[in-house]
C-alpha cells in the first residue's frame, strides 16, 4: 500500500522511481531479479502489455527499459524533450 503505480504516462520518470525503489531494498537495479518484480508496480492493463514484451519474457531488465521507453514514448515528455 502506498507504492507508486505505473499507469502508462511518463515511463522515463517511473523507471527512475523504480530504480530508486530497487536500490533502497538492496536489489541491484541492473540485475535480472528486478525484471519480474517491475510488473507488480504497474496497473492491470499495463501489466498485461508488459508481460507480452520480448525482454520481459527473457528477464532482461536493461533491454526491457528501452522497450518500455519505445512502447510508451507517446506519453513521455522526456522523450519529446530529448528527441527534437
Amino acid at each position: 500500500m502506498g507504492a507508486p503505480v505505473y499507469r502508462g504516462a511518463e515511463v522515463s520518470k517511473f523507471i527512475n522511481i523504480y530504480k530508486s525503489i530497487s536500490s533502497s531494498t538492496g536489489t541491484n537495479p541492473a540485475a535480472q531479479d528486478v525484471t519480474p518484480i517491475f510488473v507488480y508496480y504497474c496497473s492491470e492493463i499495463i501489466l498485461e502489455t508488459i508481460n507480452m514484451m520480448y525482454h520481459q519474457l527473457r528477464k532482461d531488465w536493461l533491454r526491457l527499459k528501452e522497450e518500455l521507453k519505445d512502447a510508451f514514448r507517446h506519453t513521455d515528455s522526456r522523450v519529446y524533450m530529448y528527441t527534437r
